[in-house]
C-alpha cells in the first residue's frame, strides 16, 4: 500500500473517493455522497437573503480562492 501524506487534503480527497469507486462502484459512490454530504440549512429561504452578486464579485471571488489554493490555504482556513 502507498504511504499517504494525510496533511495533503487533495491527496486524501482523492484517494478516499478512489477508495469509494472501488468498493461501491460509481453508483454507489455517487448515492454515499448525496447521503454523507446531505448539506444543511433551508436553501429556498437563504437564496433570498443573498444579495445578488455582479460577474465581477463571482469573479474576484474565484480569483480570491485560486490565489489561496495557490498560496497553500483551504477555504476554510485549515
Amino acid at each position: 500500500m502507498t504511504e499517504i501524506d494525510i496533511n495533503n487534503d487533495e491527496e486524501v480527497l482523492k484517494i478516499g473517493c478512489d477508495a469509494l469507486i472501488t468498493a461501491l462502484g460509481v453508483g454507489g459512490f455517487i448515492k454515499f455522497t448525496r447521503l454523507f454530504y446531505g448539506g444543511k440549512g433551508d436553501y429556498t429561504k437563504e437564496k433570498y437573503e443573498r444579495p445578488e452578486m455582479s460577474w465581477e464579485e463571482i469573479m474576484d471571488e474565484l480569483e480570491k480562492i485560486r490565489l489561496e489554493r495557490e498560496n497553500g490555504k483551504t477555504i476554510n482556513g485549515a
